[in-house]
């Protein structure tokens, strides 16, 4: 009996080892998928290149982009702490399967139906299944630190001039708005407003002084240097929830329950509630109508509903999409307005480059987190959640680990996200 009971004990302690390793394994591999997209938003990535280059003449730059390609393709090794948690921590057999339909869409969008490299949905299944019962708030610390560490390297180079900043700023109203070393101020305003609405979350809206204090600080350089409007938005709206939430928290605001239920439940829909709005606005744009595209501060959001209002047009209904090479680089657009011709949404971005199959999964990711709290009762995390969904209806990166946290933290274990911790009620 003594030695079954030992032999169980070192079996139990080997069983532990080889859980650490593999969760080591998984923080790894995350922040190396967090790094590696933020860098491909500057120019960074294009500079190691050409010094790998300037050191190996021999090799042609075609070869040598494609041997960094198949380097940097290791970070979906994180396909093999995805495997391992769903052989040995999802213990329902409904998890497995989903979680098993997750990374057969992702591959098979990977392998089969894109013309070039292109692993956007197979990255974000895996780190979604990878990321199931680790703990959000270090994936969230983590995140923080890597895009963070990003952005303020590529500022230091930018004003170093090693990183050129001059020909991807860009102009509005007379005004410059500045990139900081990435390919444009739109891509800068957006990583820096990961950082903070990931921060927001983590804090479940209960925000110290310097947490205010930073979130100011950052707004005041988007609007003086960047004029990132899209990110602004969804910062002050986010920000306003924070205020009125630790109002009804710290001062007790008499809610009826049943306004409460609704708000949950509204909030439940709010991605396919905002995709329909977008769907709609796109069908029925016209010129000049309606008036709210005319109002100065959004007049710059127009050609993010005509772009795919003309390429609904031009292309066929689609459900594996098939057009990113063709149709999502600025200077290969299908159309253009003005001078404005990139295809930003991402919800357009889901159809047209991936067809139904991409705004099934895209949706239905985010609608199954939004049951998820709603059932927890996280009133809060819902908001923020809603207020994503907002920000990248005119935005892109849904599933970019560089512009989103929220599908891995909010499968990270939603059952540890205890907001009775803080003494409150979602």
């Amino acid at each position: 009996m003594s030695n079954i009971k030992e032999e169980w004990k070192e079996f139990q302690i080997k069983l532990e080892k080889k859980r650490k390793f593999m969760e080591t394994f998984y923080y790894v591999f995350l922040v190396i998928n967090i790094i590696y997209p933020t860098m491909l938003n500057t120019p960074m990535v294009g500079n190691i290149i050409a010094l790998i280059g300037g050191h190996m003449p021999w090799l042609p730059v075609q070869k040598g982009v494609i041997i960094f390609s198949g380097i940097t393709n290791l970070r979906l090794l994180i396909a093999v702490p995805a495997f391992y948690t769903i052989i040995t921590d999802m213990k329902r057999t409904g998890e497995r399967i989903c979680a098993c339909i997750m990374m057969l869409v992702g591959w098979a969008s990977a392998l089969f139906l894109r013309e070039w490299n292109d692993t956007y949905l197979l990255t974000a299944a895996l780190l979604l299944v990878a990321s199931y019962g680790k703990d959000y708030k270090k994936i969230a610390r983590l995140g923080i630190i890597s895009i963070s560490g990003v952005v303020i390297l590529s500022a230091a180079l930018c004003f170093a001039g090693i990183l050129p900043e001059e020909e991807y700023n860009l102009f509005r109203d007379g005004k410059v708005r500045h990139s900081l070393g990435f390919f444009g101020p739109t891509g800068l305003a957006g990583h820096v407003y990961a950082v903070l609405i990931t921060l927001i979350f983590i804090r479940n809206g209960i925000l110290k002084w310097f947490d205010y204090l930073l979130i100011v600080v950052l707004t005041v350089v988007n609007i003086v240097f960047v004029d990132g409007r899209v990110a602004l938005i969804a910062i002050m709206l986010a920000t306003a929830g924070c205020l009125f939430y630790t109002s009804y928290v710290k001062c007790k605001l008499p809610i009826s329950e049943n306004i409460i239920r609704g708000y949950r439940f509204l909030m439940s829909f709010s991605y396919l509630i905002i995709g329909a709005v977008f769907c709609l606005a796109v069908i029925t744009y016209r010129e000049g109508l309606p008036i709210y595209y005319k109002i100065k501060f959004f007049a710059s959001f127009e050609g993010r509903v005509e772009v795919p209002h003309r390429m609904m047009q031009e292309l066929p209904f689609s459900v594996f999409g098939n057009y990113m090479q063709k149709y999502s680089q600025a200077e290969n657009s299908l159309v253009q307005v003005g001078q404005y011709n990139f295809l930003d949404s991402e919800y357009a971005r889901l159809y047209f480059i991936y067809g139904l199959v991409g705004v099934v999964f895209g949706f239905g990711v985010f609608t199954a987190i939004q049951w998820r709290l709603r059932k927890e009762k996280m009133g809060f995390a819902m908001f923020i959640t809603s207020v994503v969904a907002l920000f990248f209806l005119v935005q892109k990166g849904i599933l970019d680990p560089s512009y989103n946290l929220f599908p891995m933290l909010l499968w990270a274990k939603l059952d540890t996200i205890n907001n009775r911790a803080e003494g409150t009620k979602g």
